[in-house]
């Protein structure tokens, strides 16, 4: 019994590396086969991609040094047949030591990775375990590429970034410590437009292995259209949530509908959005839209038509840029009397505007406040 307890215990520390582009042929005991020449391998998760023809797994090793070896040969590993690509998963391999990254950035648009390798590679600082060139898509970048390169330890990369400038085939580039918070090093990004059949947990393990390592994925209903669905995901590295918004935007990835796919803001905030109601039938859509300018930017709106000879409330649903726009409305619209003859009896109604869900928990609260529970037969003798 104590044996088998011992077997079944999880290992405390498991290199990973993530490999993509698998046969549907291939099983597990193929894939360790194929790479237990570059250690022991104690962990194999194989799993089919949701959208394209292959697998793709997860597979840890004992040994760091183990997982190192097959991300070096990484150009030319195959399996059943099939060339296949190897990644770090940073998560459990390189991010056991983040010093471990630099930052190049100003990099020609015509760089490749290998080209970058190659350049790196002269002046002799270390081993390279993963490089990713990209374009920035941020205002102010004219196009230009920019690049992470992980080396395999602290003191590697340390001595890349102490060199500063490196003059290459391609002209000049220059090493840095690798900053998450830069502005080019954006790793969050809002997905709006998502239709409510998706599914959280499919749609992510998608996103990740089309895209990279996510670290934090939240998802919730669009309040100014509860039949879809918005998310906040945050990936582990720039370059990564670039490519998912590049990848996502404006295009029917995982649905029929595009997709909506923005860099995360700040004022990025479900307190935006504010549900008004009581509005004269005759106001219209742009009288309504100038009337709120003065609170602030609208970046979505709707307003419900009025129906020929039916008494109906009209609404509106609009969400503001920040939640202090939003406030502001609310505490000002009754006061502001050009705004209040928009309404009838010029009574503006404005609130926050709530989902389906807190709606339900709103009018259930109200009810047992208003109506509480009879007492039990028991209770009532007591009194």
């Amino acid at each position: 019994m104590q044996k088998q307890e011992q077997s079944e215990q999880k290992p405390t520390n498991i290199f990973q590396v993530f490999i993509k582009d698998i046969d549907l042929e291939v099983e597990e005991k193929d894939i360790i086969s194929s790479l237990e020449k570059y250690g022991k391998i104690i962990a194999i998760k194989l799993t089919q991609s949701l959208q394209h023809n292959h697998k793709y797994c997860f597979l840890g090793f004992e040994s760091q040094d183990s997982a190192q070896q097959l991300l070096s040969d990484s150009q030319n590993v195959i399996i059943y047949s099939q060339k296949v690509t190897v990644k770090p998963y940073q998560q459990d391999l390189v991010n056991l030591n983040s010093n471990a990254y630099v930052f190049i950035n100003g990099l020609p648009s015509d760089v490749t990775d290998k080209d970058l390798i190659e350049a790196l590679n002269q002046y002799k600082f270390g081993e390279i375990l993963h490089t990713k060139v990209k374009t920035s898509h941020h205002p102010g970048s004219q196009g230009k590429h920019y690049a992470t390169v992980v080396f395999r330890n602290e003191s590697e990369a340390q001595s890349a970034i102490q060199y500063g400038v490196l003059s290459t085939k391609f002209g000049k580039i220059q090493c840095e410590r690798y900053n998450p918070t830069s502005k080019n090093e954006k790793c969050q990004i809002v997905i709006k437009n998502i239709q409510s059949s998706v599914n959280k947990e499919q749609l992510e393990q998608q996103m990740q292995q089309d895209f990279g390592t996510i670290t934090s994925f939240t998802i919730k209903t669009q309040r100014t259209f509860e039949n879809k669905q918005m998310a906040f995901v945050t990936f582990q590295k720039p370059e990564e949530a670039e490519a998912a918004l590049t990848g996502m935007n404006q295009k029917n990835y995982y649905q029929n509908d595009p997709l909506d796919v923005q860099w995360y803001k700040k004022e990025e905030s479900e307190d935006s959005n504010v549900y008004i109601k009581n509005i004269k039938n005759t106001v219209s859509e742009n009288t309504l839209k100038q009337a709120l300018q003065k609170y602030g930017e609208v970046i979505s709106f709707f307003l419900n038509s009025p129906k020929d000879n039916l008494i109906q409330t009209r609404y509106a649903i609009v969400a503001f840029k920040t939640a202090e726009q939003a406030k502001e409305l609310m505490k000002n619209s009754k006061k502001d009397k050009q705004f209040a003859s928009l309404f009838k009896d010029d009574y503006p109604y404005v609130t926050p505007h709530l989902t389906k869900q807190e709606k339900s928990e709103y009018s259930t609260t109200k009810r047992v406040n208003q109506n509480p529970a009879p007492l039990n037969q028991q209770n009532q003798q007591m009194l």
